[in-house]
């Protein structure tokens, strides 16, 4: 990966002598051939897994919210024919 830009100063000088000098650098980020088209396609592909996640995710909540909704059905079914068999049962007395 590329490095960030850099940029720096040196001044030195002799106290005793005639001797002064300055040293400047400058450093810029250079990407290495392929470097940038990679680290896009991996940035592509990181985004095309969470909307997948996403999707998988919402389909596991609806399922469960489906089965959630079946069991719910049962149980109010369950409990009618309890009731008829008892109102049955109790005029069968």
């Amino acid at each position: 990966m590329a490095g960030a830009s850099q940029a720096g100063l040196r001044f030195q000088e002799a106290t005793s002598g005639t001797l002064h000098y300055i040293d400047a650098t400058v450093q810029v980020p250079l990407w290495n051939l392929g470097q940038r088209q990679a680290e896009q396609a991996t940035g592509a592909k990181a985004s095309i897994s969470v909307q997948k996640q996403q999707e998988a995710t919402r389909l596991r909540i609806a399922g469960l919210i489906r089965s959630a909704l079946w069991d719910m059905a049962l149980q109010n079914f369950a409990l009618s024919a309890s009731a008829r068999r008892i109102t049955s049962e109790s005029k069968a007395i």
